[in-house]
């Protein structure tokens, strides 16, 4: 059994609670930079403002930590319900949205 205080080679390059402890770090690629551009884009298309401020909160976009459902709710003072109505319609509107299915390369659901 290792210990994870013991370094995890000869030269001492740390331990195993160094890597476990080691923030995450995910590294975005041109073209996943170039896609998260089209879907804010798209987002900031959609015509109802309570959509936009709502899938701008539940799902982090920029500006904006990731939020639950309740939380973005209580932070626009309306209820879960209405909430959940108006993601669920900017949800759907982004299906209909050409430029981002073209993006993302897939097709646009009729």
């Amino acid at each position: 059994m290792a210990s994870l205080d013991a370094p995890l080679s000869d030269e001492g390059d740390g331990s195993l609670l160094d890597v476990v402890a080691a923030p995450v770090v995910e590294v975005a690629t041109p073209r996943d930079e170039d896609r998260a551009k089209v879907v804010v884009s798209a987002v900031r298309r959609l015509g109802n403002a309570r959509q936009r401020a709502v899938l701008r909160r539940r799902f982090g976009l920029p500006g904006y930590g990731i939020s639950t459902l309740k939380e973005t709710a209580k932070q626009l003072r309306i209820t879960t319900s209405k909430a959940d109505h108006a993601r669920r319609r900017g949800l759907e509107k982004l299906a209909q949205d050409a430029r981002l299915a073209s993006a993302l390369g897939v097709e646009v659901r009729s």
